[in-house]
């Protein structure tokens, strides 16, 4: 998605080219996977969001940001941040899943704390609020969307700083099992034996 900088064929057409370049496929499957990106990029840019990220009058694909909670630097990347034209920020991030249009909030809920780390930061950065932040599934075009408030982005710093003392006393929330199972991090907090 980060290669896609608008919906124009020459564009699409590139987008879909450096991705290829990128991929390791047999040559036999290559022209249906360059026909599903194609797909999935058109459908982005036909999306609600998309004609939004389409009409930005700035932009910043893959912005490194860095953020100083209670003095801990905690760095990102944050895949999209854009400034529309009535001059109100978004950050917009991609997950490969699929949930239907009527579970994307649901299934955005545990990005929550990334997405809301990432308006902090970006925030910061730029000096001037984040409007909203959104999830895009790129496996079902669905989308969840959330208006950034202030108390937002208290809850986020507050629950950073928690975490971050949690993790200098080495204390760990419990997190459920199958997360746990797919963390390559697990051994760290104990909480499987692998």
């Amino acid at each position: 998605m980060e290669l896609s900088v608008s919906p124009g064929p020459e564009s699409l057409a590139a987008a879909v080219a450096g991705a290829m370049r990128e991929v390791q496929a047999p040559a036999a499957t290559r022209p249906e996977l360059e026909r599903r990106l194609r797909a999935a990029l058109e459908t982005f840019w036909a999306s609600p969001l998309g004609r939004r990220t389409a009409s930005a009058v700035r932009a910043w694909r893959e912005a490194p940001v860095l953020l100083d909670v209670g003095g801990t630097e905690i760095r990102a990347q944050i895949d999209l941040v854009f400034e529309r034209s009535d001059g109100r920020w978004e950050l917009l991030d991609y997950k490969s899943g699929a949930p239907s249009p009527e579970q994307a909030a649901e299934a955005a809920r545990p990005y929550e704390l990334q997405l809301g780390l990432y308006a902090l930061a970006a925030s910061r950065w730029l000096r001037a609020p984040i409007e909203r932040w959104s999830v895009y599934f790129m496996g079902s075009a669905a989308t969840a969307e959330h208006i950034v408030t202030e108390a937002d982005l208290a809850r986020t710093e507050a629950s950073a700083r928690r975490a971050l003392e949690g993790m200098a006393a080495r204390r760990f929330d419990k997190a459920d099992a199958a997360v746990c199972a797919a963390c390559d991090f697990a051994l760290l907090c104990h909480t499987t034996s692998r």
